[in-house]
């Protein structure tokens, strides 16, 4: 740095420094404001895809039970079918 540029920042340095930190500082203060409400929304979104997250996995456990209870009924009719055409050919 040349004299003249270290005579200009100790005119002019100290003041400019000073309004580029308190500027940082505003934009600091902003940036801080919005992760809080942003923190607030992902903490809804995330228990509300807890929420669904359970009421999936309860829907899924109750249609498995039930293709369950109509593969079981539809392999008994299919047994009780298989039977019948046993006894009719003898």
């Amino acid at each position: 740095m040349g004299l003249k540029a270290q005579l200009g920042w100790i005119r002019h340095g100290a003041h400019r420094t000073n309004e580029a930190m308190a500027s940082y500082a505003a934009e600091l203060r902003d940036l801080q404001l919005k992760v809080e409400a942003l923190t607030a929304v992902v903490a809804r979104i995330d228990a509300t895809v807890a929420a669904v997250d359970a009421d999936g996995r309860a829907s899924i456990d109750a249609m498995r039970k039930q293709l369950r209870t109509v593969s079981d009924d539809l392999g008994d009719r299919i047994g009780a079918l298989t039977d019948r055409l046993d006894s009719s050919r003898s």
